[in-house]
Formats: C-alpha cells, sequence, structure tokens
C-alpha cells in the first residue's frame, strides 16, 4: 500500500519495513480485540491483555491487576503458575468495562 510504497522510495530496508508492519498490524489487532471484548467477547479481552498495545491495554491489564485483588487466580500445581481461567477474565473483563463506562 501506499505507507510501504514510501517507506520503500525512502530507501527503508525489508527489515525496517517489517518492524513498521509489525507495529501498524499490532495496533490494528488491538483495535479489533478492544471492539471485541467491549461486546462482551472473553477471549479478545484474554488477548488484550497479553497481546495488545497502547492505552486500552494497560488498561485491560490494570483490570486484572484490581481483580486480582478481590479474586485469585487458580494455582496449577503441576506448572507452577496461575491458570486465568476464563470465568476469572470474565470477572477482570467487567472491571474494564467499568472503566470503560460500560
Amino acid at each position: 500500500d501506499a505507507v510501504y510504497a514510501e517507506l520503500r522510495r525512502r530507501k527503508f530496508t525489508a527489515d525496517e519495513i517489517e518492524l513498521e508492519r509489525r507495529v501498524a498490524d499490532r495496533k490494528s489487532m488491538t483495535a479489533l480485540l478492544v471492539s471485541a471484548a467491549r461486546g462482551g467477547l472473553v477471549g479478545a479481552f484474554d488477548n488484550l491483555v497479553t497481546s495488545g498495545v497502547g492505552d486500552d491495554a494497560e488498561e485491560a491489564r490494570r483490570a486484572c491487576k484490581e481483580y486480582k485483588k478481590q479474586r485469585k487466580p487458580v494455582w496449577s500445581e503441576q506448572d507452577e503458575m496461575p491458570v486465568y481461567t476464563p470465568e476469572w477474565m470474565s470477572g477482570a473483563m467487567k472491571i474494564w468495562q467499568g472503566f470503560q463506562g460500560q
């Protein structure tokens, strides 16, 4: 598209162009995840927390931290790490939706 054609015209390397594409893709992905999470899709909220970028993603991570104060996630003895179940993420998502004014 036009943006990448301009980068090539300016003699950006393939690696620099790829990095710009990744940054743009992550922003687009985050916007889609935010929209789906606002619609109540818990899986989208989970991915927003783990992979999103920008203010909305930071706010989602903040909601998870707040929810941890109310309810700890399940602990996996086998893996020795917390397990964030869909039910747990749903509770955190409700806090995030409250931050959003929903």
